[in-house]
Order: structure tokens, then sequence, then C-alpha cells
């Protein structure tokens, strides 16, 4: 008789063993689908930006940083001036009393010129600086990342390079933008489950039931050890070829320095600037790890 009731037990813990194997399986041959934008990790591209208290004086003269024998001739290749113009318009009252704005009157004004410098490698863009005198903001732009601290160590030498040549710039805070690009290998929409975490944070459990391409984007405030940081997130998935999807997940984190800071005094001090970097490079991994599966977290390294 026990051998009777055991038999079937048997049985039926094989036959379970049997479909989880399956089903690990088929998520294992998924994941083979999808192909993050580098070799080691998905980082496409990583942005540090600096929020400037006023705008640059007489930008086009930083091309002469790219001059042979100066800071940055043996990183950068080429200096674009880049023009920037606001639009204005008058707002006038009817004689109805409602407001109204001109569009006609739109009078196109040139602002102080900004500039790029671009960096090449095997014939592709790795860098840009870009000065945006709108902002006014200072950002610096790779696609070549590989870590976060030869990223970081990069992105001090090229401010510490501008800082020396003009000591007058002032800042009012700082950014971390990343761009974690995917493409999943297949006509058909992945399973969800298989990429993004259903527990996680950031995500709507609503995106888990989608049958095409979507899009969402969230904003908040967050209290990171006494600094508060914007956070604006995206992630998104996209056909681009009939034969496959592209997914994106963009986080950015901004925040402001208590006080005005010289960057000359930033780059001198060099542990301050590295310190409010950290915290927000931080809050990237745990976007990253609250948005994605342990699977796909290992996938790209992130630990």
């Amino acid at each position: 008789m026990q051998k009777q009731i055991l038999i079937p037990f048997f049985v039926l813990a094989v036959s379970i063993f049997v479909k989880v194997l399956a089903n690990m399986d088929f998520k294992m041959n998924d994941i083979a689908k999808l192909i993050p934008a580098k070799k080691n990790h998905s980082i496409s591209e990583a942005i540090f930006s600096l929020f400037l208290v006023n705008p640059i004086i007489a930008s086009k003269r930083f091309r002469e940083l790219l001059m042979d024998g100066q800071p940055l001739s043996k990183n950068f290749q080429r200096f674009k001036e880049n023009k920037s113009v606001a639009l204005s318009f008058s707002i006038k009252s009817s004689k109805e009393g409602n407001l109204h704005s001109e569009l006609h009157n739109l009078e196109p004004k040139e602002t102080e010129d900004g500039f790029v410098m671009e960096a090449f490698s095997e014939g592709k863009l790795a860098w840009f600086i870009r000065y945006d005198p709108l902002m006014p903001v200072l950002s610096i732009h790779s696609f070549m990342y590989s870590n976060w601290n030869e990223f970081y160590e990069s992105v001090f030498t090229y401010l510490k390079a501008i800082s020396d040549f003009d000591n007058s710039i002032y800042v009012s805070g700082y950014a971390l933008n990343y761009v974690d690009d995917f493409d999943w290998i297949d006509s058909l929409l992945p399973n969800m489950e298989t990429i993004f975490n259903k527990g996680g944070r950031y995500l709507p459990p609503l995106i888990f039931e989608a049958r095409e391409g979507w899009s969402f984007s969230a904003n908040q405030v967050r209290n990171l050890e006494n600094t508060l940081v914007l956070e604006h997130t995206n992630v998104s998935i996209n056909s681009t070829t009939g034969s496959s999807h592209k997914i994106t997940l963009s986080h950015h984190a901004a925040s402001d320095f208590t006080e005005y800071k010289s960057l000359t005094t930033l780059c001198l001090e060099k542990t301050e600037l590295k310190t409010f970097a950290n915290k927000i490079h931080n809050l990237n991994k745990e976007f990253l790890k609250e948005t994605l599966t342990q699977a796909i977290c290992s996938k790209i390294g992130l630990k």
C-alpha cells in the first residue's frame, strides 16, 4: 500500500521538476535574444552636466584648448561654434480683455555663441563637450562608457582644463544622465516579466499586459542624505525593424548646490564634486535594479 502511494507522488514530483526546468530553459532562451548596447553593459550614453550661474563670455575663445600643446588637444579633434537663437513674441490684451500672443511678431534674436568639442575613436564620435548659452549649461557626453570611475576621471580632467582656462565660471548645480539600450531580436514583443521587475517601484503594473510598444515617464523629488534630487525616468520599447525591438531606459538626476560654487574651487578640492556625483550615480544603479530582473542585471554586470 505504501509503495502504491509513493510511486504516484514520485511521478508527480518528477513531472513538476521537468516543467520547472523547461520554464527556466524558455526564459534563458528568451534572455539570449536581448542584446545590450555594449559587450559588458548596456550604457549607450552617459552625460555629466553643470548648470552655470552666468553665460560664458566670448565662448569661441575655448577653441584654443584644442590647439597643439593645449590640455585638450590630445583628446578632442574638432571645435564647432553652436549658434543659439532665442524667439521672443509679444502678449497683448484685446478689447475684450483677453490675453493673446502676437505670433506674427516672432523676433529671432541671436544669443552668445555656444560650442561643441568633439572626440573621435576609430571614425566614430566617442565624446563631446557642449556649452549651451540658453540654459546656460556645460555638458560632457560619452558614447564610450566603460565604468563609473574611468568616466568620472575623464569628466574631471576635461572640467579642470576648462576651469584652468577660465577661472570665472560659477556653478549652481549638476546632473547625471544615463541612457541604457537593448535590442530585442525577435519580431514579437518579449514577455515583459522576462526583462522587467514586476515588483519594482518605477513601472506601473499595466505595462506587463502590453501587447504593443509603450513608453512610460515619471518625475519625482528624492531626499538623498539631505540633498534634494530631481529624478526623471523614462522606459520604452518600440519596434525598430520587422524583426527586432529597441528597449531604452533613461535616467536623469539633477541637484542644486546649497550655494554657488566656483568651478576652479570644485576642481581644486576634487573630492567634493565626486561625493555629489556618487550620490546620483548610485541612484541610477538603484533605478536599474528596481526596473530590470535579476537575470538581466547579471547579464549587464550590475551588482
